[in-house]
This record gives structure tokens, C-alpha cells and sequence, in this order.
């Protein structure tokens, strides 16, 4: 929120002049959108209600670090989580049916995860474009990521429903 300086009207943050007595709001001057003071340039807290009005670095909130992540590592995260799922995925299939009900379980719930993942990346970063094999558009990756967990996914359904033990 912009502050007039000549009567102390809150004002909308794009708004060019005061909405109470018309006075030309300052450009360049920036307001803490808590309390709407006027905040001196490089400023990370605000000195009037302490709140944090750019970046906190005590801040680990993890939506944040997903969404200012480079979709360039979120791709190789979901290649590594794939490459699991593909060796839990073996370890499934050779494991003898009296002892699947485990593994099964835990490859449900990490190749789940990995489809959570790949749609994550997908929806988040469908039209970035990065340096890495093959492609170089995100959402081809994400596609990638999500038809292998797939695959994965319906092993998983058919070693359960073809066990004799699950009954």
C-alpha cells in the first residue's frame, strides 16, 4: 500500500495519485503492505510493525523453495525418484508372494509420490524451457517422469491382484 504523504490516505501499491486528495503519489518510494509505512530502499523489515517485507532469511518455508527451485533440478530429482521407483519396482517383482505385502506397500505409496511429483513439475513449469538431454522443453520431462510411474504403478496392481495370498 502506498502512503500520501500530504494527508496519510492508504492507497492501492499501482496507484499514480491519492485517492482522498488527489496529491501525485512518489514512484519509487516503497511501503510496507503490513502497515503501509514508508520503507527506506534495501530494507527487509519493516521498522514500524517488524514484519519482514522482502525476503525473510530465516525463512524455510518449503512452497517457497519449490516454487524459486530451477525446473532444471526438480527434473533430475524426478529422474533419481523414478530410477527408485524402478529398483523398489524390481525388488517387487522378485520378491516371493508369501512376503509381497511390504514391498508392495511401499512401492504404491513411493511410485504415488513420483506421479504427484511429475504433475507437480508439469503444472508449475509446463512451458520452461531447460539445458538438459534429449528435450529441452520441462513439460516433455515431466511427461517422461509421469508415463515410467505409470508403468510402475500398474506392476504394482497386477503383482496384487495376481497374488495368491492377498485373499
Amino acid at each position: 500500500m502506498k502512503k500520501c504523504s500530504k494527508c496519510g490516505e492508504n492507497n492501492s501499491n499501482d496507484a499514480k495519485y491519492c485517492t482522498k486528495c488527489g496529491t501525485t503519489l512518489a514512484e519509487n518510494l516503497k511501503y510496507c503492505p503490513y502497515c503501509g509505512s514508508k520503507l527506506e530502499p534495501g530494507v527487509l523489515k519493516c521498522k514500524h510493525c517488524g514484519e519482514w517485507v522482502q525476503n525473510n532469511p530465516n525463512n524455510t518455508n518449503i512452497t517457497d523453495a519449490l516454487n524459486n527451485q530451477d525446473p532444471k533440478i526438480l527434473i533430475i530429482i524426478g529422474y533419481l525418484a523414478t530410477i527408485i521407483s524402478f529398483i523398489i519396482t524390481m525388488i517387487m517383482l522378485d520378491t516371493p508372494y508369501i512376503m509381497l505385502s511390504g514391498i508392495l506397500t511401499l512401492n504404491f505409496i513411493w511410485v504415488f509420490l513420483c506421479l504427484i511429483y511429475g504433475a507437480y513439475i508439469f503444472l508449475k513449469h509446463e512451458n520452461e524451457v531447460i539445458d538438459l538431454i534429449g528435450t529441452n522443453l520441462v513439460k516433455i520431462h515431466a511427461i517422461v517422469i509421469i508415463a515410467i510411474n505409470v508403468i510402475f504403478l500398474l506392476l504394482c496392481i497386477f503383482a496384487f491382484t495376481y497374488n495368491p495370498f492377498a485373499y
